[in-house]
């Protein structure tokens, strides 16, 4: 049976008045409404296995893209919201948590190049306390995160053993901070434009 339903979840973003033909086979209610488990093929390929509640994904399900990409987890009124992972046809994924179809809350990043982000998010972005692993060179920075910047104090590990512990503010070095290097010794002072910190 084919029907036509509106604003399914489209990656982070629902159509906009569009309609999207589609088979759907599973579980209805009184009405006739999609309600309990079922699986949905679009038109485009893409296919949806899970629960739905008044015709929406809702609960536990599974979207596949035809491109590959698939997300697993959480929906809540057709989006994704709560746990969940998704992965991309590039070998990227994220496991955690969703807001209103955004990374939010506590979660894992493994990019495309091999880079791993774990930490807290915001609506999407980079945003509270983490830990970022850069694959190639083996820095790893640990600490504070605002609007997808290392922001605040932090701590940059260096793959030779030097650590730097102090702030920082977009992405470098700033304000009062300390280098100690492998061999024990230290040196303190200002870095970069010192934004009274």
């Amino acid at each position: 049976e084919e029907e036509t339903i509106f604003n399914f979840d489209s990656y982070d973003e629902k159509m906009k008045g569009g309609q999207e033909r589609m088979k759907y086979e599973g579980e209805r209610n009184e009405e006739g409404v999609r309600q309990g488990q079922g699986v949905c093929i679009f038109s485009n390929g893409d296919k949806y296995e899970g629960e739905f509640d008044e015709g929406k994904f809702h609960g536990r399900g599974k979207y596949t893209w035809l491109n590959g990409c698939n997300y697993e987890g959480e929906y809540d009124g057709g989006i994704k919201h709560g746990y969940g992972t998704f992965r991309d046809n590039n070998g990227g994924e994220y496991e955690g948590y969703w807001k209103t179809g955004l990374k939010h809350g506590d979660g894992r990043y493994l990019y495309v190049n091999g880079d791993v982000y774990e930490g807290q998010w915001n609506n999407g972005i980079r945003h509270g306390s983490g830990a970022y692993l850069w694959r190639h060179t083996k820095c790893k920075y640990v600490g504070s995160w605002k609007n997808g910047q290392m922001e605040g104090e932090g701590e940059l590990v260096y793959p030779n053993g030097t650590i730097y512990r102090g702030y920082f503010g977009k992405n470098k070095p700033i304000g009062r901070g300390e280098y100690v290097f492998a061999n024990k010794f230290s040196q303190s002072g200002s870095f970069g434009e010192n934004k009274g910190q």
